[in-house]
């Protein structure tokens, strides 16, 4: 599960302010904690087993149509692997944090009278901070298929570096700028002061809020630039309106699934501003929801993903020499067919 909440429960409580009972307490982890990091193990598995099978290469199923239907797999393609990579690794971090926590290893259980770092504190800073880049990244990776695909309708070539730059190197410094003031000078003490929570609240919630908002709108640009695009064509019959139909569905779908995944954590941090006047319970639902649809996301777009472009998705290879030919003639061909945007109706 995904949430900055979890960073400070990493650290020592050990100052005036905070003590091992009470933190303890206000985290509310007692006999629940067991079921909750079950809930993880489940949903984080089944995810891992997901993302895994989209990444195994396989053949392609059919031969591309035009040149431009193609290029469409293609770039899509990579943007969906890549996805489905971060959405493995943050899989694997919840699957093995929430596996070292059932076994006991829970920092708020291990807090001593000395100041020397032990294990416990160490492997859940370390595993929240992965848990947390590799998240970051499926967000930025969303919001850059959602990008590719208005360009795509609007016949405008695609940025891979940039994507690559934004959805690595983007998340890299997010972490590193939110966890060093959070953790400095040391794992044995986080700075609870409001300064120091506020940047990695909002490094984790404003990606989130910002695939909300915007990926619906460019998918309902790319969805009415398919319309015009089949319009122009001369005719509109159903077969055009079942295209348009599924291109909606399909983006519809999409974005379902990142709002099923993520609302729990906007609604959380949403009631943490307002503090004890939400009862405990509402937390521990919250909590729960989190815990089991956060790491489900892999599982998920494997299957809303599937099909993108027209195809079964995944890392393809050529079925045969044959394949490989037709598919260089194409990548050379000059021809400038349209059929690129029917390729979202599948």
């Amino acid at each position: 599960m995904a949430s900055p909440a979890l960073q400070p429960f990493c650290c020592f409580f050990r100052d005036n302010s905070s003590s091992p009972e009470s933190s303890e307490q206000g985290f509310h982890l007692n006999e629940p904690i067991s079921a909750y990091n079950a809930l993880c193990i489940f949903s984080s598995t089944a995810s891992v087993c997901g993302a895994i099978y989209q990444l195994l290469p396989r053949s392609l199923e059919r031969l591309p149509r035009a040149r431009r239907e193609l290029e469409s797999f293609l770039r899509q393609n990579a943007i969906i692997c890549w996805l489905t990579l971060a959405d493995l690794f943050a899989s694997l971090g919840v699957l093995l944090r929430s596996s070292m926590w059932l076994a006991g290893f829970l920092p708020y259980t291990h807090i001593k009278s000395s100041d020397h770092l032990d294990f416990s504190h160490f492997f859940c800073a370390v595993s929240s901070a992965w848990i947390q880049y590799f998240y970051l990244c499926t967000y930025f990776w969303t919001f850059c298929y959602a990008v590719d695909v208005a360009l795509l309708v609007a016949d405008k070539k695609s940025h891979s570096c940039i994507y690559h730059a934004l959805s690595w190197v983007g998340p890299l410094l997010l972490s590193v700028g939110t966890l060093m003031p959070l953790y400095y000078p040391s794992l044995l003490r986080c700075e609870l002061k409001f300064s120091h929570l506020v940047p990695l609240y909002l490094s984790t919630y404003i990606p989130i809020l910002v695939v909300m908002i915007v990926n619906p709108i460019l998918y309902t640009i790319a969805s009415k630039r398919v319309t015009e695009t089949l319009m122009s064509c001369g005719q509109f019959t159903d077969q055009e309106r079942l295209v348009v139909s599924n291109v909606r569905h399909k983006f519809c779908q999409v974005t379902l699934v990142f709002y099923a995944c993520w609302v729990g954590n906007v609604l959380n941090g949403f009631l943490l501003l307002l503090g004890s006047v939400v009862s405990t319970q509402i937390f521990v639902a919250i909590w729960v929801f989190m815990g089991v649809m956060n790491p489900l996301q892999a599982l998920l777009n494997s299957i809303v993903y599937r099909g993108a472009g027209g195809w079964v998705w995944s890392c393809h290879l050529p079925r045969s020499k044959r394949h490989h030919n037709h598919i260089q003639q194409m990548l050379s061909d000059d021809s400038t067919e349209v059929s690129n945007l029917l390729s979202f109706s599948s």
